[in-house]
């Protein structure tokens, strides 16, 4: 079970020392366990690149694919015959929509250190496909993520509901309003994170609406979005809000929620369906639920007004 450890670890790492550096162990061991594992079931795991690390075959990605799912029985099995307290140790593989992570993880992760010290977590970011294969095949052991497009092969724990909001810069008039409407942005530039199912989302929201946007314009990063409507370059619609309103540029937004609400995407906690959790994976999912029960996490959202009864 240790040498699939190391094999799976060189995997996930790209190379033999990443591998060895997440498990602690050296190098040559990782190399012993990679050939013994080949020379058993006689299959090339990975093509050997001298400048660019390790690269899996089509039959080392089946291989490891299986090798993951039979290490998530054993670390389930694991998990519910010890008793011995709360002590953990070892490595946790976590991988995040990228405009998610900035705002959420760095609080998660703190309160996973100083709840179980001996756990690393190993974070991956990137858009939903790419996350969404990571977890499918194995690389990762949870995937915090929007909702939307989620396949049905995934377990979700529903965290938080993520609604929608206008993003404007703080002199333009609209910041001066409680709330605003799909038709007052449509006929502004549109500024969408330049991510498939992002962009998706967004320009769908008018369209449900009977609207299209007759001016988009696509941007690199969440911040960059931010910073541009600051700037007074467009408008933005976002799901979640930074603590603070100020950008990188020194400029200001102003979130304010859009009604009708349309489209509610959730935030949500995925795994593996019938891969079961290992110790350090089930901790830091309870420190996820955690944190989106404190004020910290409900900052993070612009809701609607409730309206009087």
């Amino acid at each position: 079970m240790r040498q699939l450890e190391y094999l799976v670890a060189a995997a996930r790492a790209g190379s033999v020392s990443g591998g060895a550096r997440m498990l602690n162990v050296s190098p040559s061991s990782v190399f012993l366990a990679i050939d013994k594992f080949e020379e058993e079931f006689g299959i090339h795991v990975f093509v050997r690149q001298r400048a660019s690390g390790l690269a899996l075959t089509t039959d080392g990605k089946r291989a490891i694919e299986r090798t993951i799912r039979l290490l998530d029985e054993v670390r389930a099995f694991q998990s519910e015959l010890t008793t011995e307290g709360d002590h953990l140790e070892g490595g946790v593989e976590v991988a995040c929509f990228s405009s998610l992570s900035p705002n959420i993880l760095p609080q998660v992760i703190r309160d996973m250190q100083t709840r179980h010290p001996g756990i690393v977590v190993n974070l991956r970011e990137g858009d939903m496909i790419g996350i969404q294969d990571d977890l499918r095949s194995g690389m990762v052991d949870l995937l915090l993520s929007y909702d939307n497009g989620m396949p049905e092969d995934f377990e979700l724990e529903i965290l938080a509901d993520a609604p929608p909001h206008a993003v404007v810069a703080a002199s333009n008039p609209l910041a001066r309003q409680d709330v605003v409407s799909l038709e007052q942005l449509v006929d502004r530039p549109l500024l969408l994170l330049n991510l498939p199912q992002s962009s998706r989302y967004a320009v769908g929201l008018f369209e449900r609406a009977g609207l299209r946007p007759r001016d988009i314009r696509r941007v690199a990063s969440f911040e960059m979005v931010r910073s541009a409507v600051a700037a007074n370059l467009g408008v933005a619609v976002l799901n979640i809000k930074p603590l603070t309103d100020r950008t990188y540029s020194g400029l200001e937004v102003a979130c304010r929620p859009i009604v009708p609400q349309h489209h509610v995407p959730r935030i949500v906690l995925a795994t593996r369906k019938g891969g079961g959790l290992g110790r350090n994976a089930l901790a830091f999912a309870q420190c996820c639920t955690a944190f989106f029960r404190t004020e910290a996490a409900k900052s993070l959202f612009v809701h609607p007004p409730v309206p009087e009864p």
